[in-house]
């Protein structure tokens, strides 16, 4: 019985640990350049709104297509993105990570 519970134990452990592929969120919304992040700013990123509730989400600069890049204030997309383990800087209550860009294309 013992062997059994130790055996099982190990099993739901290794099946927990197990690193799922998380799916990639897609939504409309608007990149906006909020300033080097040499000088404190958010570098590229993606705003949505979903509810009225607008959810800023950072990208990596290198990642962003040039095309892409607003000339203006902002650049309406159709973006799916997936969070990355990487920290954004950031002086937030919780942490903030970058996002990878899976694809994009202009709205």
């Amino acid at each position: 019985m013992l062997r059994l519970f130790v055996v099982l134990t190990v099993l739901c452990l290794t099946v927990a640990s197990c690193n799922k592929d998380e799916k990639a969120e897609c939504s409309n919304g608007y990149i906006y350049w909020g300033g080097s992040p040499a000088a404190d700013g958010l570098g590229w990123y993606f705003a949505e709104s979903r509810s009225g509730n607008w959810k800023a989400k950072q990208l990596k600069e290198e990642e962003l297509p040039w095309s892409l890049q607003p000339t203006a204030d902002s650049t309406a997309v159709f973006i799916c993105l997936k969070e990355t383990t990487e920290r954004a800087p950031c002086f937030c209550a919780t942490p903030s990570y970058y996002y990878k860009i899976v694809s994009v294309e202009k709205r």
